[in-house]
């Protein structure tokens, strides 16, 4: 995807991420309340990057955050 530490990712690539997680619930291969997770919430790093992570934490109905066992 890149690296969104700094760089917020442009509106097209948000709205074809919320599509993607849209055809995935309407199929049924996601929950209809996802949880999405950065790779920084499983062990230390910054990815997806502080600009996008935050961005996703302000959408409704997804839930995320620190994975049960991270250590950092």
């Amino acid at each position: 995807m890149g690296n969104f530490d700094k760089v917020q990712p442009s509106a097209s690539m948000l709205n074809a991420m919320k599509k993607l997680i849209d055809c995935g619930i309407q199929k049924k291969f996601i929950s209809a309340s996802p949880r999405i997770h950065g790779h920084r919430d499983a062990k230390c790093t910054i990815c997806p990057g502080a600009a996008l992570y935050r961005i996703i934490q302000t959408w409704t109905g997804i839930k995320g955050g620190k994975l049960p066992g991270y250590v950092c």
